[in-house]
């Protein structure tokens, strides 16, 4: 995660590596970054925007290459709960079914709908 200039953009994946850019202007970037609205609202769309990527453009299944950042990430969707291997089957809607799978499970690992409703609640 770092700051950038990003215009009118809040946020925004890098994939050189992958890395999460935050507006600099905005503030306290590193603040932004850890708050309970920003993680829920934020990192589940990063990382389907990531586990997009690597299966439907980049049609990349493998999780054992260590040194392969795209390996790196599919390895860490198949440790959420319930989440397999991502197969080498190109079909479409496999690989959405596999993304939205991941992302769901993501959520419920990371409880993004208790953040943010105590976040939204808090400011009540």
């Amino acid at each position: 995660m770092r700051k950038a200039d990003l215009e009118d953009e809040v946020f925004r994946i890098d994939f050189e590596p992958p890395s999460l850019l935050i507006k600099k202007n905005l503030g306290d970037w590193k603040e932004i970054a850890r708050s309970p609205a920003f993680i829920s609202l934020v990192y589940p769309s990063a990382f389907r925007e990531i586990v997009t990527r690597i299966r439907h453009i980049e049609k990349y299944h493998e999780i054992d290459v260590e040194e392969d950042w795209r390996s790196r990430w599919l390895r860490y969707a198949t440790l959420l709960p319930n989440v397999p291997e991502p197969s080498a089957d190109d079909d479409s809607d496999r690989i959405d079914d596999w993304i939205e799978n991941a992302v769901q499970a993501f959520c419920r690992h990371h409880r993004m709908i208790e953040r943010f409703s105590a976040s939204w609640n808090k400011e009540d």
